[in-house]
């Protein structure tokens, strides 16, 4: 009710009623208007507490809680997920880069080898050509004139 409605009944209530009757009017309306009002919150605790309300309400709220747990559950799963998805990715590009860098260093190292084996192979060669200029000639070898 507005204001505008609570002055219009105020003023029939005075033509109606007068005005030395009215305070004492109001104030035994007042009056009735709280007790129907406790009665009808008495009677709506009693039926509640026969229908075990408080039973259901604790129900419903339980519920709720688990529905929020099984929701917040899922939601951690799939954290859960991502950052496992998210660290095989990284896990997956790791191991390309370190494929890639041993790659790289498998090519220097057989770069590097390759030349160590073809400076083998040359001095291999020299060692066998000075061996067979040993064998083949003892007198013409400076190694052997040396010796008595």
């Amino acid at each position: 009710m507005g204001i505008a409605e609570l002055f219009v009944i105020a003023i029939v209530g005075l033509l109606v009623i007068g005005p030395e009757k009215l305070p004492e009017t109001i104030k035994n309306c007042l009056v009735w208007f709280g007790r129907i009002k406790r009665v009808l919150n008495d009677t709506r605790t009693e039926l509640e507490q026969q229908l075990g309300v408080d039973d259901i309400r604790r129900d419903i709220h339980n519920e709720e809680v688990m529905s929020s747990l099984k929701a917040l559950k899922k939601a951690t799963e799939e954290a859960e997920k991502a950052t496992l998805l998210a660290g095989n990715a990284v896990k997956d590009e790791l191991s390309g880069v370190t494929q890639a860098i041993q790659a790289e260093v498998e090519q220097e190292d057989e770069g590097l080898f390759g030349e160590q084996r073809a400076n083998h192979s040359s001095s291999d060669t020299i060692e066998e050509d000075q061996s067979s200029v040993e064998a083949s000639s003892p007198e013409t070898n400076p190694i052997n004139k040396a010796s008595p």
